[in-house]
């Protein structure tokens, strides 16, 4: 083709890695945000354990975890967005016609 192995590496195969492994990335980025709760048994500190010191000061224990599931829900429905819109930019445009397609109508 005419390109040295790091033209090939970044213009042909990277780009197609890129968006095989983009779902997978994102779907660990989002269970990583929802087993931050999780690691609150194990005492490493987070928003959870936060929302339990607050709330034992305040005793406002249902309005606090309201709150805090909500941090999450955000986090976790931003994380996705995110994500869905750099597999839609990756993808390219959806209107193209393929090659065996146009040769056929030719014919």
């Amino acid at each position: 083709m005419g390109m040295t192995h790091s033209q090939t590496m970044t213009k042909v195969v990277l780009p197609q890695v890129i968006r095989n492994i983009l779902p997978a990335i994102g779907n660990e980025t989002v269970i990583n945000i929802k087993d931050t709760a999780v690691l609150s048994v194990i005492s490493v500190g987070d928003l959870f354990f936060q929302g339990t010191a607050a709330s034992g000061t305040t005793l406002l224990f249902f309005e606090t975890f309201t709150i805090i599931g909500i941090i999450y829900l955000v986090l976790t429905i931003t994380a996705t967005r995110l994500l869905r819109l750099m597999e839609k930019r990756i993808d390219g445009p959806s209107a193209y016609v393929q090659a065996d397609e146009s040769l056929e109508k030719q014919a």
